[in-house]
């Protein structure tokens, strides 16, 4: 919905799809302009389908509608680097014994939790065990983020994705402090994990890499994930865990996107016009691009975490709320 305010530069959030019939989506946060009281009032002021036109392909049109909104930031939410391996023009000596600085120090940060971990274990078999108990109790209104995933003691499904380690070329040093920072509270709300390239078709990779390409000016292009925003949301008591749990429910998720929606104007004061409303309700991808944005409405508010230099993804959002 275009609501005429077109001076303020403009935050979007592009849910790319990979295939040809499929719709990507862009979404427009802008702040008002207007008198405000303590935070600045935030609204959408533009959610677009992108579809393959007669006269343009769909990356043309992405591009043509990406430049029309006169944006400061866009957000994407597929890998803006790539693994290790890919640019590497070193002698290589297997990926297990790889020499380049992000994978060594991803490496040992696991190395380090892993060894923590069983420290604790050596000096209190029984006490640890008793705490494995405890953690694994089945308990359905169990606050996810009681216990931050890389405290101790570690829970069985960290450990086994720790012990896997880090692949250079399907992993990138970024996957090691995403997992040691949010891999618990992703497997238990929503059934996910973590890895770069995972679940980046590269139908999807290549056209970023293509619309990077083309991009130019002072855009500023970030990569940021739903996931991930949707538990410093609920980190920040701005969304409800029982709306997150319904939006993988096929019949109640668009009832949980409106929860979300409301919840968002009363903690963040971003607020969503009736029209835009329903598209965001009924369109998931939609609704990607919306949470995209917001994410990169908090990098301009420099309200993110700071990602370690090692990780070799500096453009990576982990919003705070």
């Amino acid at each position: 919905m275009d609501t005429g305010h077109k001076s303020a530069k403009g935050i979007g959030g592009l849910a790319l799809k990979g295939g040809r019939k499929e719709s990507s989506w862009l979404c427009v946060l802008v702040p008002h302009e207007g008198p405000s009281h303590g935070q600045a009032r935030w609204f959408l002021r533009d959610l677009l389908p992108i579809r393959d036109e007669l006269e343009e392909t769909p990356d043309q049109a992405i591009l043509a509608s990406v430049r029309r909104q006169d944006l400061s930031d866009l957000v994407v939410d597929f890998p803006l680097t790539h693994a290790p391996c890919q640019n590497c023009e070193l002698a290589c000596p297997g990926e297990m014994n790889c020499p380049v600085h992000g994978v060594v120090q991803a490496r040992k940060r696991i190395q380090d939790l892993l060894e923590l971990d069983q420290a604790l274990l050596k000096d209190g078999p029984k006490a640890y065990e008793n705490q494995r108990l405890v953690l694994e109790e089945i308990q359905h209104n169990r606050d996810v983020l009681k216990k931050d995933t890389d405290a101790p003691l570690l829970s069985k499904s960290f450990k086994r994705r720790l012990k896997k380690g880090i692949l250079p070329y399907w992993n990138r040093p970024l996957d090691a402090w995403v997992w040691s920072q949010y891999y618990d509270q992703l497997l238990e709300l929503f059934n996910v994990s973590y890895d770069s390239f995972g679940h980046a078709p590269l139908m999807v990779l290549s056209r970023m890499a293509y619309l990077k390409r083309h991009l130019v000016g002072s855009l500023k292009v970030h990569e940021a994930n739903v996931y991930v925003t949707y538990v410093e949301l609920l980190r920040a008591k701005a969304v409800a865990q029982k709306d997150l749990a319904l939006l993988a429910d096929y019949i109640q998720a668009p009832e949980a996107r409106l929860d979300v929606l409301k919840r968002l104007d009363q903690t963040l004061d971003i607020f969503v016009y009736g029209q835009d409303m329903e598209m965001l309700i009924q369109n998931p991808a939609a609704f990607d691009a919306f949470i995209l944005a917001v994410a990169g409405r908090q990098r301009v508010l420099n309200k993110h975490h700071q990602i370690p230099a090692w990780s070799g993804a500096s453009d990576f959002i982990a919003p705070v709320f």
